[in-house]
């Protein structure tokens, strides 16, 4: 039998372009996909090659394309899904403008759950809590607030966010401290989810528009990408 790959795709995602104004000057956006592979059971990232330690070649594989409808009227627009790898679940927010809410979708019984988030109007970036892998960190542009979801007692804590630039991306530290990059206002935030501060930092780079953001987690570091 030919090793195989299931693509997994939330209709309305895949290779979608749809006019958002609220981020800025850019006018669309192409959503991204996740892929399963099943052969290497591990879940890749758009863009990222089979990791496996027996990586079979390109020509015996054979791929299986599904998809899933979001269930609901049908004007969800779901963005950066999110692997969680002790549940086995997919979340994804909604983008729709007060869809206030974050998908779950089960990848053993293909069926989603609708988890709604008080005081939240839209779903872009989200991160796992470092401390707590089943709690959710996740950013609302519209509203400007961050917010710390726990699925399993369905609640919701929401920290206003000092910036009047739109938060691309979100990264946490070692220590448990969130990290938000601001593009277009040249910023680097941090959020002490002790001390429930902000502090922000402003790039020696004139207009670098800080987007990507990750930590190194062997040296705790945190790498930044710049659009300039």
């Amino acid at each position: 039998m030919l090793p195989s790959a299931t693509i997994i795709t939330i209709a309305g995602l895949i290779l979608a372009l749809i006019s958002i104004p609220l981020f800025a000057s850019t006018a669309t956006h192409l959503f991204p996909t996740f892929v399963i592979n099943r052969y290497s059971a591990s879940v890749l990232s758009p863009g990222s090659a089979f990791a496996s330690s027996a990586t079979p070649k390109l020509s015996n594989l054979t791929f299986h394309i599904q998809e899933f409808i979001i269930p609901g009227n049908n004007d969800s627009i779901p963005l950066y899904p999110l692997y969680d790898k002790n549940r086995d679940v997919i979340w994804t927010g909604d983008t729709q403008i007060d869809s206030s809410r974050i998908l779950e979708f089960n990848l053993t019984s293909d069926k989603f759950t609708e988890h709604k988030l008080n005081g939240t109007s839209i779903v872009t970036v989200m991160a796992f809590d470092h401390n707590n892998t089943s709690q959710i960190w996740y950013v609302d542009p519209l509203l400007k607030r961050l917010g710390h979801y726990d699925p399993s007692a369905n609640s919701t804590k929401l920290y206003d966010i000092p910036t009047q630039g739109i938060i691309a991306r979100i990264a946490i530290d070692l220590s448990d401290n969130v990290w938000l990059t601001s593009p277009d206002t040249n910023e680097i935030l941090k959020f002490d989810t002790k001390t429930k501060n902000f502090t922000m930092i402003h790039l020696p780079t004139i207009n670098a528009m800080p987007i990507g953001i990750i930590v190194d987690k062997a040296s705790g570091l945190i790498k930044i990408a710049k659009g300039i």
